[in-house]
């Protein structure tokens, strides 16, 4: 019986071969099986059904077929779905024959007119949106899914042509029935090309198969040195940054990501993921030797280092011992800066400990969040409350809330339960919690451009400084005349969901003791209080970690900042930042030859029809090798260069962490140092290693040591 089980699940879940002959038949096949006319049947209700290519008509009206431009299936009536459903069934799947769209991709790819055949009674092909879609899936999905991904072969359709996979198999030997995505890759290709076939795995002479996981090693090895070259290349003879940041892999081995900063000939900003070294410890002088035997290692001067780019912790920003400091010693124009997605981060934590009320409420707000995430049951109660509240949204005009605290405050299996649902209910709707959550909102939207600003490769540093201005002016006006919008949003959104509103002209008391406040009334605690306290203290703190005032070199480069007209533009400035903060850069010979050329800059340039409404000094520096004038104003150039090689962030270097954990997983703990750093550069700069042909890997592979066979 098990047997029999056994054989009815495969029957469901291989492939099905289908020959030509039997392919040519399918959608009479399918018509024969599900609307073919019995005799048991009526034949006037079958009548009701026609289909030519793109229509489908039941009971005079037409129904769309292509995928893509239908409607859904759970938006007609209850009653039409039945006759609906076995009308599409009727037709088959739309498999429309076609010229199919390569993808936009480097290596282009496009769908398969061969895969009709192989999946004749499910796929669909859509040319209007060139995806594919499930003729099943779309008549049998019910509702609005929360899982992702839900609506890939219904409503979006499913175009990734080229998806990523694992690599090696567990048991990758003759006889094994899976030997991971790299052997049967090689067998597909195989089975498609007799040349290839006569070459590969058990054909391959002399043995040499090259499949090992330590040949995979090799070529990985190879990959990675290749985008390393090609990132010193394109760094050449310009000054860069280091950034750097350290976290633990899954093995908790303490992992250093190093990655380099610098402006390319072609005036673009560029951040690249050079290597991740395992380091024994986080001390600034083990950080600091590691960094340089990479640097060194790669031929790279560290007196070329122009900037340093970390987090604010001690061992990082020390002025005496920390990693800046060590670097700064050797090569004194590395000018440290503390990022500043870091800075915000602070700034925002630091502001809502200050403000009691604040605090509170995301005290109250994390015990909410455990109290729903906490019980898979609860957490199911929770996604089906928010399904059923996107169908209805636009009925509703907003979202319910409190739905899963209120069944769980009545059916809690024990009194734990049901205690902790009340007292997060009571949190959830009580006017005070809903004040917070809006305010904090509107808060958080001013800095969410800011922070998501701040964590692009090519932010430079002075355009980080205007976006840190412009935040704060908003914050201020948010103060300013924000109040009225603020309490009304409140109330509103209160007598929606039926939570009481206070009577703000009544007396403030305070606390469970009742203690009354002399002359504050309600309104007054709210508006004082809570909104204009937390907002002054946001503003201190974007104040204090966010001074442009602190260091000379900022205000001085603003000097050649293009916006306005060049309004800022200042050549006695200019020359200040060269001689006070780059006197190793330029000599004095070069200072006074600067002087000359910033005086015919500012001339020249803003009068260039290219050069004019730039909005950046990065756009300046494109601009200035676009139309050659980088070489006409080549101490300019080179000055702008150093300071937009200044860092922003260390947002890198965290990508690259999240990359690792992609690739070094749990069950993937024992990976070696140097896998995991060339597995990691080779995915992350991809970009770069999607350039290299086959013939130039190939070389570099055969020139690493002897081979068996001649390549």
């Amino acid at each position: 019986m098990g047997k029999d089980k056994q054989k009815s699940i495969d029957v469901f879940f291989k492939k099905k071969v289908v020959s030509e002959s039997e392919s040519s038949d399918a959608p009479t096949n399918i018509i024969s099986e599900i609307g073919a006319p019995s005799h048991e049947q009526s034949p006037s209700k079958c009548r009701r059904i026609e289909h030519t290519d793109d229509v489908i008509m039941v009971k005079n009206k037409f129904f769309e077929r292509v995928p893509g431009k239908r409607k859904p299936i759970w938006e007609y009536l209850a009653k039409e779905v039945d006759e609906i459903q076995r009308a599409y069934l009727i037709a088959g799947p739309y498999q429309p024959k076609c010229s199919y769209p390569f993808s936009k991709e480097k290596h282009h790819r496009r769908f398969q007119a061969s895969w009709f055949k192989e999946f004749s009674s499910w796929l669909e092909y859509s040319p209007c949106i060139d995806a594919a879609f499930c003729l099943p899936c779309y008549l049998f999905t019910t509702k609005v899914g929360a899982r992702h991904g839900w609506d890939a072969f219904t409503i979006k359709g499913f175009n990734g042509w080229n998806r990523g996979c694992a690599f090696r198999g567990h048991d990758e030997t003759i006889n094994s029935r899976n030997s991971g995505n790299f052997i049967e890759m090689i067998k597909l290709l195989a089975s498609y090309n007799e040349k290839v076939a006569d070459v590969v795995l058990i054909n391959a002479p002399l043995t040499a198969k090259y499949t090992s996981p330590q040949i995979q090693r090799e070529i990985l090895h190879v990959l990675a040195n290749k985008v390393r070259k090609q990132i010193l290349l394109d760094i050449g003879d310009f000054k860069f940054c280091i950034i750097v940041d350290e976290s633990r892999d899954e093995s908790k081995r303490e992992q250093m990501a190093l990655v380099l900063r610098f402006v390319d000939k072609d005036g673009f900003i560029k951040e690249r993921c050079f290597d991740l070294y395992h380091v024994q410890d986080t001390s600034s002088m083990t950080l600091k030797n590691a960094i340089s035997d990479i640097l060194s290692h790669h031929c790279l001067d560290i007196q070329n280092i122009c900037g340093q780019g970390y987090d604010g912790a001690s061992n990082m920003r020390g002025e005496w011992n920390g990693l800046q400091a060590l670097f700064l010693n050797e090569c004194p124009c590395a000018y440290y800066v503390h990022c500043f997605a870091h800075r915000l981060q602070l700034a925002l934590i630091a502001a809502s400990k200050e403000v009691s009320s604040i605090y509170q409420f995301f005290q109250n707000l994390n015990f909410i969040i455990n109290i729903v995430t906490a019980s898979s049951k609860r957490h199911d109660q929770f996604q089906a409350a928010q399904i059923f509240e996107f169908e209805h949204l636009q009925a509703i005009g907003e979202l319910e809330t409190g739905t899963v605290l209120e069944k769980n405050r009545n059916e809690g299996s024990n009194y734990s339960q049901r205690g902790d649902a009340i007292a997060a209910y009571k949190m959830i709707t009580s006017f005070e919690f809903i004040f917070n959550l809006l305010l904090m909102k509107k808060i958080m939207g001013i800095t969410e451009i800011l922070c998501q600003a701040l964590q692009q490769k090519a932010q430079d540093i002075l355009n980080a400084i205007h976006l840190v201005s412009s935040t704060k002016e908003l914050i201020q006006e948010l103060r300013d005349g924000g109040w009225k919008r603020i309490l009304e949003s409140v109330v509103n959104f209160s007598k929606l969901h039926e939570i009481d509103v206070p009577d703000f002209d009544a007396q403030y008391i305070e606390g469970c003791g009742h203690r009354q406040h002399e002359q504050i009334t309600i309104e007054h605690h709210y508006h004082f209080d809570i909104f204009n306290s937390t907002i002054d203290f946001q503003l201190q703190e974007l104040n204090r970690r966010f001074n442009e005032q602190t260091t000379e070199l900022l205000s001085l480069s603003s000097s050649l900042d293009p916006k306005n007209g060049y309004k800022a533009f200042n050549v006695d400035d200019i020359c200040s930042l060269a001689e006070k903060d780059y006197p190793l850069d330029f000599s004095e010979q070069e200072r006074i030859i600067l002087n000359c050329q910033l005086k015919h800059f500012h001339k020249d340039i803003p009068k260039h029809p290219k050069l004019q409404n730039l909005s950046s000094i990065s756009e300046l520096c494109q601009g200035l090798a676009q139309t050659g004038k980088s070489n006409s104003y080549h101490l300019v150039d080179r000055l702008i260069r150093l300071i937009l090689t200044l860092p922003v962030s260390t947002a890198s270097g965290e990508r690259a962490f999240s990359a690792m954990k992609i690739v070094k997983t749990r069950l993937r703990n024992k990976m070696e140092d140097d896998f995991l750093a060339n597995n990691l550069i080779v995915y992350i700069e991809r970009e770069i290693a999607e350039t290299f042909t086959t013939d130039s890997i190939l070389e570099d592979f055969v020139n690493l040591k002897e081979r068996r066979l001649q390549f």
